[in-house]
Order: C-alpha cells, then structure tokens, then sequence
C-alpha cells in the first residue's frame, strides 16, 4: 500500500499567517485553508527559509551589515544557477534573491529606527485560542524604550510571498488586512509569552510585507480584531472534522 502524500493533524493547529489569510477569504477559501492546515504534506516544503534567516540576521546585527544580504544574495544565486539541483530549490532561490531585493530597498520605510532585534525563544508554544492551537512563528522579537513605561517588548512575523502582479485595489487591501491580522496575532503571542522580557505592547509588534515594502502595525483597534480572530477560531475548531480530504489523503 502506498504511502499517502498527507500527514493529517488530528487537533486543529493553524499557522498566524494561515489564520489572517482565513480572516479575509470567501467561505471556499476557508474550506480550502482549513483543508491545508489539517491535511499537511508529508514532506513540507520551507518556502524563503534562506531569504528569512539572512534579513534576521542582518536586523539583529549590532551593526546592521549589508554585507550578510549581499553573501546570502549570492550563495542564492549559485543555487539558482545550478542547473543540478532540483526545480523547486532554483525557483525558490530565485523568489528569495526577489524577497532580499525588496527588503533591501524597502528598508528605509519600515521605521525600525530606535527599536533593538534579537532571535526569539526557541520554546514558543502556540496559543490556544478557542480550542485552536495557533503557532505564531516570530522571526525577531523586539526591544524598545519608552519614558513613562520603561522596557517595551514585541515582535515582528516576516511575509515574504510576492502575491500577484497588477494586484486590484480590493485585492491590495484585502492583503493589508491579513497584515493588521497577523500583527493582532503578534501582539498575542508576545502577551503571553514574553512578559517576563519587558512590557508586551502594541505599539512595537508588527507584521512586514516584505514584497509591498509596508510594515503594519497592532492598531488601537487590536481587541475588536482579537475579538474576530476568536470567533474565527470557534467557526475553525467546529468545521475541522468535516472538511473534506484532499485527493490522495
């Protein structure tokens, strides 16, 4: 008997990235997605692991070296070259030299000035929200000053993924929104995990979209999102059993 492709999960367990994009979608979009988070391939594939460790790197550099983009740019570009190796890893190469470039010249508008990066807790556990367990995969977390309220402390989720050229108007702020919802999830993990760290706020907890070069930040209305984000993962957690399996699952 051959080997299903698929590795299902038996509780429901979503990514912070999976669950903004459910926030926004139609309801075949979300059949969709919960499909995804419940059957996972067997083999998963790592899309831009190479792109999203060089720019930690280079942010939690003492001294911010362009250099470590510029190495990481050209081991990339060796493998995209490689005519040996296997399609995937050239094409993913290829899409992370894109990501490094749009990073690179969306930094200046990313206003990290004043604000310190370190390498977050290897020990994260998801957050349980309703009966979901959430992984909120930080790529940095942060450390800020502020006068009346001391040390602050937050954290950044990296999104690198390009979307579609010529993206619609709707299409564009639909993709802003799965931002605004991914730093909400920010701000939750931090809340919850990184208060022995300093202050957990909002104000320094963000989701960057690479590829649109804009960094969002948790709002003032970060509750009535949490709000939604729960009442999503109810909808979540009932529909889990019943979603269809993909062909070959």
């Amino acid at each position: 008997m051959a080997r299903s492709p698929f590795r299902e999960r038996s509780t429901p367990t979503i990514s912070a990235n999976e669950l903004a994009a459910y926030m926004v979608a139609s309801d075949v979009g979300r059949e969709g997605i919960i499909q995804r988070a419940r059957w996972q391939p067997a083999a998963p594939v790592v899309r831009y692991r190479d792109a999203r460790r060089a720019i930690a790197r280079f942010l939690t550099d003492r001294h911010r070296s362009t250099q470590i983009l510029l190495d990481a740019r050209a081991r990339l570009e060796m493998l995209a070259e490689d005519t040996t190796g296997r399609p995937f890893a050239r094409e993913d190469a290829r899409a992370s030299i894109g990501a490094i470039d749009a990073f690179q010249a969306g930094l200046n508008s990313f206003g990290f000035g004043g604000m310190r990066f370190e390498t977050p807790p290897q020990d994260l556990s998801p957050l349980d929200i309703e009966g979901v367990a959430v992984t909120v995969s930080l790529d940095l977390v942060v450390r800020a000053s502020d006068r009346r309220r001391g040390d602050l402390v937050g954290g950044i989720l990296l999104r690198l993924s390009k979307g579609a050229d010529g993206e619609s108007e709707a299409a564009s702020a639909r993709r802003r929104d799965v931002g605004m919802y991914a730093t909400t999830l920010v701000y939750m993990a931090c809340a919850e995990q990184l208060d022995g760290l300093g202050m957990p706020s909002p104000t320094v907890c963000f989701s960057v979209d690479v590829q649109r070069r804009e960094r969002h930040r948790a709002s003032s209305q970060y509750l009535t999102r949490e709000a939604n984000l729960r009442a999503a993962c109810r909808g979540i957690q009932r529909a889990w059993s019943n979603v269809a399996p993909p062909p070959g699952a």
